[in-house]
Formats: C-alpha cells, sequence, structure tokens
C-alpha cells in the first residue's frame, strides 16, 4: 500500500472533527433539552421514539403531520423513475427531463396556480445568475435578492398577504 496523500489526510482530519463536533452538539443540546422539559410548554409526545416534540412551530407541525405523505411520493417518485429508466434505457439528459417533467407535475399538484410565482423565483434566480456570474458582486446580488424575496415572503405572510 502506498502512502497517503495530504487531501486524505485532511479528509480524514475533517470527518473526524466534524464527527466529534455533532457528538459534542448533540449530547449538550439533549443535556439542555432534559434539564428544561418540565418547563417547556407546547412539548408533545413525538413520533420518533417517544421523544419530545415542539409542536408549537407551524412549520415543523405541518412538516411532522404531513411526512408520512410525501414519504409514500417519494416512494412513487423513485419507483416511477426507475421504471422507466430501465423500461426505455434512459441516460443522463433523459432521466433529467423525466425528473423535471414528474417534479413539475408534483408541484402543480402541490401549489396550483401558485406554481408560476415558484418558476418566476427559480427562473429570476437562473437569469441572475447568467448574467452577473462574471461579475465580483454575483453572490451579493443573488443573496440580496433571495434575501429580500424571503423577507418580503414573511413580512406579507406568503405571497398572497
Amino acid at each position: 500500500m502506498g502512502s497517503f496523500s495530504w487531501k486524505q489526510l485532511e479528509l480524514g482530519l475533517v470527518l473526524l472533527y466534524a464527527a466529534s463536533f455533532y457528538a459534542v452538539f448533540i449530547q449538550r443540546s439533549l443535556h439542555l433539552s432534559r434539564d428544561y422539559v418540565g418547563r417547556l410548554y407546547g412539548l408533545r409526545k413525538g413520533w420518533l421514539a417517544g421523544h419530545l416534540n415542539d409542536i408549537s412551530d407551524p412549520q415543523w407541525r405541518s412538516f411532522g403531520d404531513n411526512l408520512p405523505i410525501l414519504t409514500v411520493v417519494m416512494g412513487t417518485f423513485v419507483t416511477i423513475a426507475n421504471f422507466l429508466r430501465y423500461q426505455y434505457g434512459l441516460k443522463g439528459r433523459g432521466m433529467s427531463l423525466l425528473w423535471t417533467i414528474i417534479s413539475l407535475c408534483y408541484l402543480v399538484y402541490l401549489h396550483g396556480a401558485c406554481v408560476l410565482f415558484i418558476l418566476a423565483i427559480g427562473s429570476a434566480n437562473y437569469f441572475i445568475s447568467k448574467t452577473f456570474v462574471e461579475s465580483r458582486y454575483y453572490m451579493g446580488i443573488l443573496w440580496g435578492f433571495n434575501v429580500a424575496f424571503l423577507v418580503l415572503n414573511q413580512a406579507k405572510v406568503g405571497l398572497f398577504g
């Protein structure tokens, strides 16, 4: 066997650091949550090993409620995509087109007419990327546009406020 390169050593050290950081972070978070469990209102028994969940956040509550449906939809998506890939011998471009079509159908199902706003936001990001990619202000413009859109969305409580 050959010797390790610096990149392999660096990768190993970064992975070791990340694993130890997350182990300490998770341990500390669990310890803090156990200390305050009696004084936190809005915690309810969760679906994952009986751990308590904060259901006061409507986005988290909605995500938790819809997770089984999202799992079924994702499984169906993967099944259909793999079936069509094997049935018609689809490769890179064919699979990309298939994923795009299935994803657009799902977006239309989820958001109805509002999918036009989602596509407009995506198109605006694409336009900004294509137009300003050589500019030294590219990242600032892209981040500024998206942060402004998120703030506007939050202030208006949705697209139609």
